[in-house]
């Protein structure tokens, strides 16, 4: 698409998301219906923290970030590499994922979100807890995530994550978008 200036053919932008109304946008934590803090004990009973669109909608980023003490690349927060691991997918409104963005592989380490981050991944030391923030850009894989009506996107919880000071994920995106 392309956007002028008005009086001008000069482009002002080619971005297509650069003029969709500010109530179009999504900015919204996952969450398991009742908390958005995914420090669970998943280990006793799988928890799913998800976002569900309300309309067709283009996901182009989540924002995760651990905050614990100790926090290092082998460690998963400040706790030790899990042993099963986080999941993240799409799923249908029947709850079929459709896409499982670890091909799999769940999510172990603070080292294993580069794999969806890459380099927009880092741990800041700092006095009392360390932050672990990944944002992970799903539009830098070629096209935003596409999550028709009724579908959501899941982070599922599967170890005791109780130990972390604070596990957190935000969607960002844009609702009742046509590609």
């Amino acid at each position: 698409m392309r956007v002028q200036k008005y009086g001008s053919s000069e482009p002002v932008s080619t971005n297509k998301y650069s003029h969709v109304p500010h109530e179009k946008h999504i900015y919204k934590f996952l969450s398991n219906g009742t908390v958005v803090e995914m420090n669970v004990d998943g280990a006793a009973s799988t928890t799913t923290f998800k976002y569900t669109a309300t309309g067709d909608s283009v996901i182009i980023r989540i924002n995760v970030l651990l905050m614990d003490t100790a926090t290092a690349p082998s460690k998963f927060g400040g706790i030790a590499s899990l042993t099963t691991g986080v999941l993240l997918g799409i799923f249908d409104s029947d709850g079929t994922q459709v896409l499982d963005f670890c091909d799999g592989q769940p999510i172990k380490t603070n080292a294993d979100w580069g794999l969806l981050a890459g380099t927009d991944s880092n741990v800041d030391a700092g006095a009392g807890e360390d932050a672990a923030s990944i944002r992970w850009t799903i539009a830098k894989s070629g096209s935003p995530g596409w999550l028709p009506k009724d579908y959501y996107i899941a982070f599922t919880i599967q170890d005791d994550l109780e130990a972390i000071g604070s596990f957190r994920a935000m969607v960002q995106g844009i609702k009742q978008y046509s590609l």
